[in-house]
Parts: structure tokens; C-alpha cells; sequence
């Protein structure tokens, strides 16, 4: 098979996973906000405290509740001078008869 031929170009392209577009970024609802909830993948870290530095209070409290362990770093970073939280989230069962899973989200300890 020739190398650019329609198979191959195909055949790469179903290899490589599918992207989708981003919603559009509104941050004009950060400016009236007292917390932030920072839910974005950990690449987008970086993109999200400018946004924040740029729109939000700077008494308003930013919460971390990403996968990673350094993303409340890299907001920190970003957001020098304001109050940054790392959290933490898990399911559990109460009880072996208790088959509901319940999210609790707690405070991560500061370095």
C-alpha cells in the first residue's frame, strides 16, 4: 500500500480517538461568584486560573475537584493570592444492606 493513500489515511484516522468541540467559555457568571468549582480536565488547568484571575472576585474561594495531584498547585500558581483548595472525592456504601453510593467531598490537607 502506498504511503498518503486513501486505506492508509483511513485506516489512521480510525486509529486516533475522535475529538469533540468545547462548549463555549461564557466566564462573564465568575464575576458574581464566591466559590468556584474547577472541574476541568488537568490540561485545561492552566487555561482555567486565567480565566478566574481575569474574571472572578479575588475573594472568591477556588475549588479544585480534578483528578491529579497537581492541579491545586497549578491554580495556585495562576491565582497568586487567592484562596485555593484542593478536595477530594469518593463513593462508599453506608451499610452492606445499603446499596445507594453517596459522593462526599472533603478538604485535601495542605502541604
Amino acid at each position: 500500500m502506498a504511503c498518503g493513500s486513501a486505506t492508509s489515511m483511513a485506516a489512521t484516522a480510525a486509529s486516533r480517538p475522535r475529538r469533540f468541540p468545547s462548549p463555549p467559555i461564557r466566564p462573564r457568571p465568575l464575576a458574581g461568584a464566591n466559590i468556584v468549582l474547577v472541574t476541568v480536565k488537568s490540561g485545561a488547568t492552566e487555561e482555567m486560573a486565567a480565566l478566574i484571575a481575569a474574571h472572578a472576585s479575588p475573594e472568591a474561594v477556588v475549588v479544585s475537584l480534578q483528578n491529579g495531584v497537581d492541579n491545586a498547585e497549578k491554580l495556585r500558581a495562576g491565582l497568586a493570592g487567592r484562596h485555593v483548595l484542593a478536595a477530594w472525592c469518593r463513593s462508599m456504601s453506608c451499610s452492606p444492606r445499603m446499596r445507594r453510593r453517596f459522593t462526599c467531598i472533603a478538604p485535601a490537607r495542605a502541604k
